[in-house]
């Protein structure tokens, strides 16, 4: 079964938090004066990875909402249904794979940046 297929909203909504903590849990370690060095060996900061997910999750909550509110769930895109009508991409895939898990190749880049960074 694909990583996406979530028996619910709120298992999907569970899925993010956790993957979020695990990440959060790296950032522990990251000083607040070097969050915004630029490591060669990886291609982000670690500012620029929390705001690549909090624009993610921003949207995420956008969409939830404008769901909740009997709103048409679009891409950003105008006239683009952010899913269609191809059943291979329902909505919980399109938020798996710009939320869950950027959180779980994030983590790997974090710890990645961290190790670097020390031997500078």
């Amino acid at each position: 079964m694909p990583s996406y297929h979530y028996a619910s909203k709120s298992e999907l909504k569970e899925a993010i938090h956790a993957s979020y903590l695990l990440l959060d849990g790296e950032y522990k370690e990251v000083d607040e004066n070097q969050k915004d060095i630029r490591i060669s060996e990886v291609d982000k900061t670690p500012t620029e990875i929390i705001a690549y997910q909090l624009g993610w999750l921003h949207l995420v909550m956008s969409w939830d909402r404008d769901e909740k509110e009997g709103k048409d769930v679009i891409m950003p895109a105008p006239n683009y249904k952010w899913t269609g009508s191809n059943p291979k991409w329902p909505m919980a895939r399109w938020i798996h794979i710009n939320s869950v898990a950027p959180f779980k190749t994030f983590r790997a880049k974090i710890r990645k940046w961290k190790k670097y960074n020390a031997l500078h």
